[in-house]
């Protein structure tokens, strides 16, 4: 997994569900809902629109089904298997 991809990552969450704290403060394998980050159904619609408009991908139910939106580390390989590696991916 690219320490490249998850920082975009964790700047991207931090900034689009307008978190109060510093990016490097969510580490790769936090649970992103229903653990300290305590963000709920509405914040994962916003991440995942965010995350497709970022990296221009689209993500469908089953994409989610194999890799859900659980942690930074999830997400990654998500993007991963839908070939966007980081910065500049497409």
């Amino acid at each position: 997994m690219s320490t490249e991809l998850i920082d975009e990552l964790r700047n991207l969450l931090v900034r689009s569900l307008r978190l109060s704290r510093a990016p490097q403060s969510v580490l790769p394998d936090t649970e992103l809902f229903g653990g300290e980050l305590e963000l709920d159904s509405l914040d994962a619609m916003q991440l995942l629109t965010a995350i497709e408009k970022h990296f221009s991908v689209e993500i469908t139910d089953g994409d989610l089904a194999r890799y859900p939106l659980s942690t930074l580390t999830s997400i990654a390989a998500l993007l991963t298997a839908k070939g966007c590696g980081g910065r500049n991916s497409r």
